[in-house]
């Protein structure tokens, strides 16, 4: 689930049960911590779960600090010279001498590296090229075609294996300053908190305070600019439902002030 479409999830759970209307945003009334008494009990059920998702919420805000720190540390691998246009290359593709190769580039020479080896009946390009007397069939057009295609094959291999080198001395850089073990992290309480989230987002609010508390939850994640993130398909409701948390969001900072 994406960051988006679990925010459209939980503001439709909260706004489903109602309109909120006029009604003033009481004291404790936003937080699963301090329900007001007389029908909280029919939401305690959602309080924890709101608990539990704030607790992870803020779990994975400390994981994205200590892997942006690791990622600090983690030392640069240098761009091979391996992996810079020669002259020779520009014969082959339409590049310049003395640029890097592009990486989008280099990710589709592997994935037809990774095609040509699951061949079985095909020999490699250079083979037929070296065949001289076979060739000697072909025009010399067709011939320069082949031995530009049996060129491609063997740079293609040679790139190929400069970038894998890279990637694992990239590897091996990130596990040193622990930006591996970071990222991990981060990503198994990223899957903990929208999980949370989600179990919120099912649990219907049974009292308006139930509705604050989701509310609480969730404000802090939108601002005036959080309605740019609907796609345009959408209807002319799912805005309003941005604006209610950034509209939270502001009067409970109001509240705080005063």
């Amino acid at each position: 689930m994406t960051r988006g479409t679990n925010r459209r999830a939980v503001l439709g759970a909260v706004l489903a049960v109602g309109a909120i209307g006029v009604a003033p945003i009481a004291a404790g009334a936003a937080t699963a911590a301090e329900p007001v008494s007389g029908l909280a009990g029919l939401d305690a059920e959602l309080f924890a779960l709101i608990d539990e998702a704030s607790q992870a919420g803020a779990r994975l805000e400390a994981a994205i600090v200590a892997l942006e720190a690791a990622q600090e540390r983690t030392e640069e691998v240098p761009w091979p010279q391996a992996l810079i246009v020669t002259k020779d290359d520009t014969r082959i593709w339409k590049f310049k001498a003395g640029d890097r190769f592009d990486v989008a580039h280099l990710i589709r020479m592997g994935e037809r590296q990774a095609h040509r080896r699951n061949l079985k009946h095909r020999e490699p390009w250079a083979v037929l090229a070296a065949d001289a007397s076979w060739l000697a069939r072909w025009d010399d057009e067709e011939r320069a075609t082949i031995k530009i295609l049996a060129a491609q094959e063997v740079r293609e291999d040679q790139l190929i294996a400069a970038l894998d080198h890279r990637d694992e001395a990239r590897r091996v850089a990130r596990d040193r300053s622990g930006e591996t073990a970071a990222n991990d992290r981060y990503k198994s309480l990223f899957d903990e908190k929208y999980d949370a989230y989600e179990r919120v987002a099912n649990t219907r609010a049974r009292t308006l305070n139930g509705v604050l508390a989701k509310l609480a939850l969730i404000a802090s994640d939108f601002d005036d600019e959080s309605a740019s993130e609907l796609p345009a398909e959408m209807g002319a409701s799912e805005p309003i439902l941005f604006s209610v948390a950034v509209d939270f969001k502001a009067l409970k900072a109001g509240e705080a002030c005063s």
